[in-house]
């Protein structure tokens, strides 16, 4: 499932992971970025201050998509 995150105010720090590769990125979303996570792709924010983001999907959300994981 592919989901848009919209950062509205604040900033956060976000951790991507490749769950095929286990190739990982880190990046900082500040007020006004858009990311787009394709299938696939384990995703963390922490907020670096107060923040608003928004998630939105294209597709209806399915229970069985998500899975929790160990990022340690």
């Amino acid at each position: 499932m592919i989901q848009i995150f919209y950062v509205f105010q604040g900033k956060i720090r976000a951790l991507f992971i490749d769950m095929d590769t286990l190739q990982k990125e880190e990046t900082i979303l500040e007020k006004g970025d858009r990311i787009r996570v394709k299938p696939r792709c384990c995703h963390l924010f922490c907020g670096l201050e107060d923040t608003l983001v928004v998630e939105y999907s294209p597709q209806i959300y399915k229970k069985e998509d998500t899975h929790k994981i160990n990022l340690d």
